[in-house]
């Protein structure tokens, strides 16, 4: 187990120094994915027609741009992005774009003790 946190890290780090991971005051991400994609997990704070802010359990805070193209789900059933509230927790798959901001590709809210 400690090998894998280790080797995460450095994978982490790795993004991080080759400029693959950008977040607005934020720690690494739960898991990387490919080189341009990963996920942000924790609850959402607060959210506009066009971006959610979610605050990390480490209290690290990442603005996530939300396209038309973004797939948003509960429970297996597809939601609009105004379905999402404020407190809501979300597991969001993002990539970040030619302008270093993050855009998500899919995001899924969970419930109860998922």
């Amino acid at each position: 187990m400690k090998t894998k946190k280790i080797l995460l890290g450095i994978l982490i780090n790795a993004a991080f120094a080759a400029g693959m991971i950008s977040l607005v005051h934020a720690a690494p991400p739960i898991a990387v994915i490919t080189s341009r994609e990963f996920e942000v997990r924790g609850e959402v704070t607060s959210r506009t027609p066009i971006e959610l802010t979610i605050v990390t359990p480490e209290s690290k805070v990442a603005k996530i741009q939300v396209t038309d193209a973004t797939t948003i789900t509960k429970a297996g059933l597809n939601l609009k992005l105004s379905d999402i509230k404020v407190g809501d927790t979300v597991t969001a798959t993002v990539m970040r774009d030619g302008e270093d901001k993050l855009s998500a590709v899919r995001v899924t809210v969970r419930v109860g003790n998922e």
